[in-house]
């Protein structure tokens, strides 16, 4: 099945437009991303490895597990819409 109609499959169960679950489905994968890039950055750091981004942007612990919890509620937000 190709990918816009799977889309379009979508926006007609959540009752909305083509564009709508294109944007919605954009978005989730945006913040998928940013999940994977926190996990890394952990895993980075975890084992005591060098890594510029980290070091740049000195992310306490609290502040990376406060990042991964607002993407989280990013994603249920777009999903219950």
């Amino acid at each position: 099945m190709p990918a816009q109609d799977v889309i379009n499959a979508l926006a007609r169960s959540c009752d909305v437009s083509s564009a709508e679950m294109t944007e919605r489905l954009n978005l989730i994968v945006d913040i998928s991303s940013n999940l994977l890039e926190y996990v890394s950055v952990t895993n980075v750091n975890n084992n005591n490895a060098k890594n510029l981004r980290w070091k740049t942007q000195s992310r306490s612990l609290e502040d990376l597990v406060a990042a991964v919890n607002t993407e989280i509620a990013r994603i249920s937000s777009i999903l219950t819409k």
